[in-house]
């Protein structure tokens, strides 16, 4: 047995929250004193294929045994074709093996993998697929796979139906029922849908919609459909409370024109309180103005006390003037200064607190992209995020930032990882095919994996070009009250 690798410490020592400057109003979160990060050292999750580029990483946790993670990944095969994958650790993150569906090789084109523990050692597999339809074609659709044994094997798979002549489906993720309700059990997938408008019109709709299966995912219902206005609207991820209450994160982001996105966004929740079939009133959240995001949302798990089923979102935010174009936003980054936030709920989502900035005003000229955050017991929160430094434009890395009293104070932000990711658009390694991953993804995705392993430890997953091709690296985070060591 390998020894687990040696601890790269960092500690950083908070300063005075200075004044910050990107929207008047909310306040930086004040940093927890002398706060101590530690990271277990980087580990190589995809090894075993380390000339195919891995990016995209989603991760998730057994609710039973906190040592079982399970990672999924797009993996780009020689041709240059959309793969998905699945790696699983018994032993927290040190050691790794790939166990995936067959199935799932057989799909082209596939995407957005997402996966999520049920009851158990269940374990639920959604990603995004390509089927052909009549005109030559292709609409979106979400595959669902099921583990009885934590991904050990993989014995059933169902898609999520869709209605004739409706358009595809975009960035599928899941929740699992784990309440002690009679719904427990139920797994939801929630996703954006393109839509034709009215009758008549070139009208192009972008609802959110969700599906419930209550057959461990052996089939599901029909989409039902949360259409607040007539903006095109970008689906988040889902989370079920101790109550069975299901709750939805999503976004607008464009006019009913594609092509006109807006100045300014708004995050939101809604929840359902009857598994599903019915939604109350969107709830605000936050505005916001940043072209990366996908809407994020965490719950604190449900053990009693003052922090059951506290809400937590988090964003990144652009401050500086654009004209609202996609060219515009990307066209003028560097000019653009960027920041972390993130708001709780303790009403079930009805009601959020002030949004709060991560960072000293030393970071806010950086480029920070893909918030993630995840909620431990006891008040323990994390946000991660990957930021771009000034003087590398070129390279990536993970930051996190801690919270062990429930998101009213974080520590310091602290790089993780250790090297930066500096692809290149170029990179004869990154290039399959006709397709070059580190120009589509020059940042490893569109998202990347963070979860809770206890009070005030993390494990986190990303991707990065450091040895070649795309790879996914993961460790273990941990803080200590008060700077103590964990």
């Amino acid at each position: 047995m390998r020894r687990l690798p040696a601890v790269r410490q960092v500690v950083l020592h908070a300063a005075t929250a200075a004044s910050l400057c990107l929207i008047s109003g909310p306040t930086p979160a004040r940093a927890q004193a002398h706060s101590q990060v530690r990271s277990s050292g980087d580990v190589q999750i995809s090894r075993d294929r380390p000339d195919l580029p891995h990016v995209e990483p989603h991760l998730a946790i057994s609710p039973d045994d906190p040592m079982q993670l399970v990672v999924a990944s797009i993996v780009i095969d020689r041709q240059g074709r959309w793969r998905c994958s699945v790696i699983i650790s018994h032993d927290g993150g040190t050691h790794w093996d790939r166990s995936e569906p067959n199935a799932l090789q057989e799909l082209d084109d596939c995407a957005d993998p997402w996966v999520a523990f049920g009851s158990g050692k269940e374990l639920y597999l959604s990603v995004l697929n390509g089927d052909a339809v009549p005109g030559g074609r292709r609409r979106n659709r979400a595959h669902v796979f099921r583990s009885p044994d934590g991904g050990t094997t993989w014995i059933s798979e169902a898609v999520v139906p869709l209605s004739e002549g409706d358009g595809g489906l975009d960035n599928p993720t899941l929740a699992v029922d784990r309440s002690d309700t009679d719904a427990s059990g139920t797994v939801y997938v929630l996703a954006s849908q393109f839509v034709r408008g009215e009758p008549g019109t070139a009208e192009r709709l972008h609802p959110i919609v969700v599906s419930a299966s209550s057959d461990s995912a052996r089939t599901f219902g029909a989409l039902r459909s949360i259409q607040p206005g007539n903006l095109g609207h970008q689906s988040g991820t889902p989370v079920v409370l101790a109550d069975g209450n299901l709750v939805l994160s999503f976004y607008d982001y464009a006019a009913p024109d594609p092509s006109r996105l807006l100045r300014s966004r708004r995050l939101w929740v809604v929840r359902s309180v009857d598994g599903g079939g019915t939604f109350g009133l969107p709830r605000f959240v936050a505005e916001f103005s940043d072209f990366w995001l996908f809407a994020n949302l965490a719950v604190a798990p449900d053990e009693g006390g003052v922090y059951r089923d506290r809400l937590y979102s988090s964003w990144t935010n652009f401050g500086g003037q654009w004209t609202g174009s996609t060219a515009d936003v990307i066209g003028s980054v560097n000019d653009l200064q960027v920041g972390v936030w993130v708001s709780y709920s303790a009403d079930q989502g009805r009601t959020w607190s002030r949004p709060r900035a991560i960072a000293d005003s030393a970071r806010w000229a950086n480029d920070a992209r893909h918030p993630a955050v995840s909620a431990g017991p006891e008040g323990s929160v994390a946000v991660a995020w990957m930021e771009r430094s000034p003087e590398q434009p070129r390279c990536f890395r993970p930051w996190i930032s801690i919270s062990l009293n429930g998101g009213d104070e974080f520590s310091p932000p602290a790089p993780v990882g250790n090297t930066p990711s500096c692809p290149t658009s170029i990179d004869a390694a990154n290039t399959k095919g006709r397709f070059n991953a580190a120009a589509r993804w020059p940042d490893g995705g569109d998202y990347f994996g963070l979860v809770a392993t206890g009070k005030g430890t993390f494990y986190l997953v990303w991707s990065d070009p450091r040895t070649g091709p795309f790879q996914v690296w993961g460790t273990s985070i941990s803080i200590g009250p008060n700077g103590s060591p964990r």
